[in-house]
């Protein structure tokens, strides 16, 4: 498996430009496949930026070529509005960019975030993502989230997961 470096983006001279590029890549990727998840307009850095502080953006190389992008929150109260502060980091937007597809890094991130989750003293990662898609809910499934709800959030049918790290 190859070797993941995680930065935040915050630490990087581009990194909301170079998580914007990841994420808009991957949701014109989807779109064009017929599966739209994200409007890729509001994955542009202003919006991103809106929408979520620097440091809670990361980027993940191999190399020195930016491979994965995602967001990790301290706070979730759209999608967990009963959570207590402090006791979770909240998983959004994990996108592989395309080229890296099949290596694992997923994998890798969810590791990442189980970790940094535990250093900072929370007992449980979460994450939201559209409950129909079989591939993503495996893929948490696979790496020790369990479902713990099932919602609607607007208009988006939310699967909730949850893993004590």
């Amino acid at each position: 498996m190859a070797e993941l470096k995680i930065v935040p983006a915050s630490e990087l001279e581009d990194g909301l430009e170079v998580t914007s590029s990841l994420m808009v890549e991957v949701a014109l990727w989807l779109q064009d496949g017929g599966h739209p998840l994200w409007d890729p307009n509001a994955l542009k850095p202003a919006p991103l930026l809106a929408q979520y502080d620097l440091s809670e953006l990361y980027v993940g190389y191999l190399g020195d070529v930016p491979a994965v992008a995602f967001v990790l929150q301290r706070e979730d109260k759209l999608f967990w509005p009963d959570s207590l502060t402090g006791e979770a980091g909240y998983l959004h937007k994990l996108v592989v960019g395309r080229g890296f597809k099949g290596l694992g890094l997923a994998d890798q991130v969810i590791s990442y975030c189980k970790a940094l989750c535990q250093q900072e003293g929370r007992r449980f990662l979460r994450l939201d993502c559209d409950a129909n898609r079989n591939a993503l809910t495996g893929l948490y499934t696979r790496n020790g989230l369990q479902q713990v709800d099932r919602r609607m959030v607007g208009d988006f049918d939310a699967a909730l997961f949850e893993c004590r790290v």
